[in-house]
């Protein structure tokens, strides 16, 4: 579920920039399928990101705080309706 909504996601941005981010702070836990998710805020300089992962498979989900945003009222549609909004209506 996850991967396809970051697909949708990061058709806006792609990033080939290769910048080091030091973890600032972690979070896991372990979702409803028993993998163990990591939440991470790395920074570098004035730069902050929002990181999920996914140890065990070295997957990464990688978010400015613009797709943070986005993401957290993704997520509050989902808590309180069940439902996305449609991201392609304007």
């Amino acid at each position: 579920m996850l991967k396809r909504l970051f697909k949708k996601l990061s058709l806006s941005k792609k990033s080939t920039n290769k910048k080091i981010y030091k973890t600032a702070a972690e979070v896991s836990f372990v979702d409803l399928a028993g993998k163990e998710v990591f939440l991470e805020i790395r920074v570098n300089g004035n730069s902050t990101i929002l990181v999920i992962k996914d140890k065990k498979e070295e997957t990464e989900f990688m978010l400015d705080s613009e797709l943070a945003t986005l993401l957290g009222v993704l997520l509050q549609s989902y808590i309180s309706h069940e439902v996305f909004p449609d991201l392609d209506q304007e």
